[in-house]
């Protein structure tokens, strides 16, 4: 399941300073189901896409 939201980047915790701007986080979460039910979730945030966005990183 794909995952969107939109954050307001307002935490230093990535080394970067905030900036207050709205980003957009998106994930790739995988569960496995037994009789229905959830039995496990594996969460991939696109951390590549979140670090440009709060310059971090370059962009390409």
């Amino acid at each position: 399941m794909q995952n969107n939201r939109r954050v307001l980047f307002l935490s230093a915790d990535s080394g970067v300073p905030p900036t207050g701007k709205t980003i957009a986080v998106q994930a790739l979460n995988i569960y496995r189901l037994s009789t229905g039910k959830i039995v496990s979730e594996v969460g991939q945030p696109d951390l590549l896409g979140l670090m440009q966005q709060i310059g971090g990183l370059p962009r390409p």
